[in-house]
This record gives C-alpha cells, sequence and structure tokens, in this order.
C-alpha cells in the first residue's frame, strides 16, 4: 500500500494506488474467503462488535509468540526476527511477499515491528497462507494459530460488510453509507450528502471522516485492507507497549 509517503493533511483524495503484488495477493485471499462453502457471513455490524472483546483478547494473546520471537528482547521484531517467527509459526511465503506486508504494516517506518504492528502482519500473512492453493499449514500450526485465525476471519467479515462494491477498497461513499445502515447517523440528512461533495451534510462530514481518518493512512481518500486492519486492532484494544 501506499505507506511510503504521506499527502499534506488539507489534499485532496485522489485515485487509490496502484496495488502492488502482495496487496493484490491480499485482494484475491479475501475475494476467494468470501466465496468459500465454509465461511459463515457475519452480516450485521453490531454483530462484529461485539465479538471484538474475544477478537482483542484472542490478538492479545499472541504476545508469547512476539516476546518468544524478539531475540534481542527491545520488545520489536526487526525483519529477520519476524521472518524467523513466521517460520516457526508454519506460515511460508515468499520472501518477497513477507518483505513488502513488513514495509506496509510499519506504520512509523522504523523497520522494526511494535506488538500492534506484529498483529496486523501476522493476521495478514495467515490469511494468505490460508486462502493459498499452493501452502497449507501443518496439523500443528493451524491448531496453534486456531483463535488467532477465528478473530482474523472476523476482521475480514468487517472489511467485507464496509467494502460494498467489493472493490478491495473502501472508499467515504462506503463509510458513509455503513454509518446509515447502522443508525450512526440520520439517513435522510447522510442520504442526502451523499450526492456530491458540495451538498455533503455536516454530520456525514464528522462521522465519515472521523472513520476515514482513522483507517486511511496513506490520505488517499481509499482504505486498502492492511490499513484496514491496522485501524480494526486498535478498534479491538490490542495492547502495544506504550499503551499499557
Amino acid at each position: 500500500m501506499g505507506n511510503t509517503f504521506r499527502k499534506g493533511e488539507g489534499a485532496a483524495p485522489s485515485q487509490p494506488q496502484q496495488r502492488s503484488k502482495a496487496e493484490e495477493h491480499l485482494h484475491q485471499a479475501v475475494v476467494r474467503y468470501s466465496q468459500s462453502s465454509t465461511r459463515k457471513p457475519i452480516k450485521n455490524l453490531n454483530r462484529i462488535l461485539l465479538k471484538l472483546g474475544d477478537v482483542g483478547r484472542a490478538f492479545n494473546d499472541c504476545r508469547k509468540w512476539f516476546d518468544e520471537g524478539d531475540i534481542d528482547k527491545d520488545q520489536t521484531l526487526s525483519l529477520t526476527e519476524t521472518k524467523a517467527l513466521l517460520r516457526r509459526l508454519g506460515i511460508t511465503l515468499p520472501d518477497e511477499e513477507i518483505q513488502e506486508i513488513f514495509a506496509s504494516t510499519d506504520t512509523d517506518h522504523n523497520k522494526r515491528l511494535s506488538f500492534k504492528e506484529f498483529v496486523t502482519l501476522l493476521a495478514l500473512t495467515a490469511l494468505l497462507q490460508e486462502q493459498s492453493t499452493q501452502t497449507v499449514f501443518s496439523e500443528q500450526s493451524q491448531v496453534a494459530l486456531t483463535d488467532a485465525l477465528s478473530a482474523i476471519h472476523v476482521a475480514v467479515e468487517c472489511f467485507l460488510l464496509f467494502d460494498i462494491n467489493h472493490d478491495g477498497e473502501i472508499s467515504k461513499e462506503e463509510i458513509g453509507k455503513m454509518m446509515v445502515s447502522h443508525s450512526v447517523a440520520h439517513e435522510k440528512e447522510i442520504g442526502r450528502g451523499l450526492k456530491t461533495d458540495k451538498n455533503e451534510s455536516a454530520e456525514l462530514k464528522e462521522v465519515t471522516m472521523a472513520r476515514l481518518k482513522e483507517m486511511d493512512l496513506d490520505l488517499d481518500g481509499h482504505v486498502t485492507f492492511t490499513e484496514f486492519l491496522i485501524g480494526f486492532s486498535s478498534w479491538a484494544d490490542v495492547e502495544d507497549d506504550e499503551d499499557e
């Protein structure tokens, strides 16, 4: 994703940037997941919100793996440490793909992952591995990752709810429509506001732009799956060291 540079705070949203190879594979993984015969769709945002407690606990339980992988005990993971840890967990994606995902989840660009950034990377790589037609988890890895994969599935279901047109990106308009359908704002006002930017209601701007700002890390007006997961981990109260 386009986290390598940030536009000015007041810049107008642009067209979404072209997906990287890893992003395209992630999009395909989400599509495969959505079409899976074993999928149990969650079609209501309120049901997802009720699951956030379990999601947070499952993600925070990944702390034990993070601590094991943190060889130099600096409370972060380098790329080398991350690759070694993923191999131990049975995630065997190509190095190039792991490097791209590492860079996209390293939101402060310090070439190391905090725990919260690691959780996002683990979710992305585990989903890619699970939905790949070429690699599968070993039975041991599948057991170890059971709770984490369940939490990842809830995150994907939430993304699919927002991505109304199924193009792999969440737009401002889609966020606005979700606010309407779940009674976050008055439907008549927001419906009127969605027609044009000029007529956008103050309430739509406030609610929609707040949600967009939480997730749109590169400020291009569109939220990728990676960006969404970073925001979702905060909704689920994944605890970084500085948060404790």
